[in-house]
């Protein structure tokens, strides 16, 4: 009686049996997912005034911290930070060996290494033995050891794409929770202070220029960075452009 105050003509008792034992048959989604509540369920704090709001007379200047860099102003721990260029120009090698320098705890670019610590890079483009070149060329290049490298770990998803989002059935983005959990297991197990992804564009199965699924997967990747408390480097690629329209062209 209550479904059919809404549905014209009303269905009969009979069809509407077997459209509910059908829809609890082949459901998809937990019932009452949709509801609002259910929707924005902790969403808001409680209405009260410490939790709304902090006074800023009340801060403890005494229990600022400074901010945990750890190579120059490059990588903040807790912190996502992203890498953007053109294709071709050396992100990749640029960012092994910024790897290389924080494991190592050896200035290797400009900038200086404020904390040194395990890295793990994990690289979505290219196999294990082109990743390998790049390693060794760049350590060689710097004169590094094998002790100086023992805290670079190296992951490569070219056979096996690191899928961190992408759209369940009903074209909603969805995060790979399993995934999520087991990175920050690994994170957590080999103390890593660096994640570099690289390139962007490769971990996840979800339109860019979609603002909501796109959020949806820095959600993840700023949990992970608050969970294990490791700086999180992004790489990722600006449009191409041809000599005649690159100038000025914010993409």
């Amino acid at each position: 009686e209550i479904y059919n105050e809404r549905c014209q003509p009303p269905w009969s008792h009979e069809e509407l049996v077997f459209k509910v034992r059908n829809a609890f048959t082949y459901a998809r989604s937990q019932a009452g997912i949709k509801d609002p509540a259910t929707l924005f369920a902790g969403a808001a704090p409680e209405a009260t005034t410490s939790q709304w709001a902090r006074c800023a007379s009340e801060i403890d200047i005494s229990r600022i911290k400074p901010r945990d860099w750890l190579l120059g102003y490059r990588y903040l721990a807790g912190y996502v930070t992203l890498t953007v260029a053109p294709g071709g120009v050396g992100k990749s090698l640029w960012t092994i060996l910024e790897g290389l320098s924080i494991a190592s705890g050896k200035q290797l670019t400009h900038d200086p290494v404020r904390q040194d610590g395990a890295v793990w890079i994990y690289n979505t483009e290219d196999p294990y033995d082109e990743l390998e070149r790049r390693i060794v060329a760049a350590a060689r290049y710097h004169k590094l050891t094998r002790a100086d490298t023992q805290r670079l770990y190296y992951t490569s998803g070219y056979d096996k794409p690191l899928t961190f989002a992408k759209y369940d059935e009903g074209n909603r983005p969805v995060l790979n929770e399993g995934l999520i959990g087991h990175m920050i297991g690994f994170i957590r197990e080999k103390a890593i202070r660096l994640l570099i992804i690289d390139p962007f564009v490769e971990c996840h199965q979800v339109k860019e220029n979609d603002n909501d699924a796109i959020n949806l997967v820095m959600q993840g990747f700023r949990r992970i960075a608050l969970e294990t408390g490791c700086a999180l480097g992004l790489v990722h690629h600006s449009s191409k452009g041809t000599d005649a329209n690159s100038r000025g062209n914010a993409d």
